[in-house]
């Protein structure tokens, strides 16, 4: 007989209990990540229907607009203004007509559904505008430029790489090292800039001498490296 214990029969294994209790947990947490997530989307939808309490909780009669009524003396005359009146007359929009559904529900509903979830979209909208006027769009700036300078030195490298060395192929020169130091360097450089931007108020104004220094540094890297793979393709060719 085996030493290990084993579960007497129609005992569930511990084991296997365990791993269906942490499956369990796994899609509990992910059903309540999900609630979360289209409980904050309704908000923000209910939050740009609806710039503020008060218009969620306004009248429907009041936001209809009031009935056009026409004295029109003969028939032609009654046709042709009807005939206008369609053309000129646009049928609401998608978000028109939602908006008025919601305002059509009772006020109890309004109030006790809808105006906690405009308040979630509202801070939601909120977080994320001071969350981006503080911190993502600096950093989106930053990253922004240093994509673009990527795109400039790929191109810039491919050009002075081919003149310095005129018998070196294409794939050897747009090879993935050189793509990869091009793209980590600039990276790099991409987060020092943002330190120190933060860090130092003047280092805004030396910044474009700065970029300038670091992509010059980034070519250097690769005509130094392109150097030495020309020197060993010609001693493998002899």
């Amino acid at each position: 007989m085996s030493e290990e214990s084993k579960a007497p029969a129609g005992m569930p294994d511990p084991e296997e209990k365990r791993e269906a209790e942490k499956k369990k947990k796994k899609v509990g947490r992910k059903a309540a990540g999900a609630a979360v997530a289209f409980t904050a989307a309704v908000g923000v939808f209910f939050s740009s229907l609806f710039g503020s309490p008060n218009d969620l909780l306004a009248d429907p009669s009041a936001t209809e607009p009031p009935a056009i009524v026409m004295d029109i003396s003969s028939d032609d005359e009654a046709e042709e203004e009807q005939e206008t009146q369609e053309e000129n007359t646009e049928k609401p929009g998608f978000f028109a007509r939602i908006r008025m559904m919601i305002l059509r529900l009772p006020l109890f509903v309004r109030v006790a559904i809808g105006l906690p979830l405009w308040a979630l979209g509202w801070l939601v909208t909120q977080a994320f505008a001071a969350l981006w006027n503080l911190f993502l769009a600096p950093v989106a700036g930053h990253i922004l430029t240093f994509l673009l300078m990527a795109l400039v030195l790929l191109a810039v490298m491919t050009l002075l790489v081919k003149t310095a060395f005129p018998d070196l192929p294409l794939k050897e020169i747009l090879s993935r090292p050189n793509i990869l130091t091009v793209i980590v360097s600039c990276v790099l450089f991409c987060i020092f800039n943002i330190v120190m931007g933060q860090r130092d108020d003047s280092f805004a104004r030396w910044e474009p001498l700065i970029r300038f220094g670091e992509g010059a540094f980034i070519l250097l890297l690769i005509m130094v490296r392109m150097a030495f793979r020309k020197r060993k393709l010609a001693a493998a060719a002899v």
